[in-house]
């Protein structure tokens, strides 16, 4: 075999090689989706709107758990910044009295509580 053909050969596996392990990193959204939360807060909040999906996550792409209604009781444990809904990009972790949990933008909560040190 030639070194020219040998070359090219070897060229051809690195690249194969190389597109085969090539890894496409999670994007910001995708990889805050699963993210974790810890019970810090003792704040309780109300929802303000009917039809709010609380989701995996602190992003609209997050999977939805469920959704809950105007009135029901959160139970707030951690705050954390995701999308910005309405003009505000913090998020809770919350439990609902109506059963549930996930992450619930502050959009859709009274009070209407800042970014506080009890981070997820």
């Amino acid at each position: 075999m030639t070194t020219r053909r040998m070359s090219a050969r070897l060229a051809g596996i690195a690249l194969l090689a190389a597109a085969v392990t090539y890894v496409v990193p999670a994007t910001p959204a995708s990889a805050a989706c699963g993210q974790g939360w810890s019970d810090r807060s003792s704040r309780t909040a109300v929802v303000t709107a009917d039809g709010v999906r609380y989701r995996t996550g602190p992003h609209t792409s997050c999977t939805a758990y469920g959704q809950v209604n105007r009135g029901v009781t959160a139970y707030l444990d951690c705050a954390t910044r995701g999308d910005t809904v309405n003009g505000i990009a913090v998020w809770w972790h919350a439990r609902f009295s109506t059963g549930g949990s996930g992450f619930i933008s502050g959009a859709y909560l009274n009070p209407w509580v800042q970014y506080t040190t009890e981070n997820c």
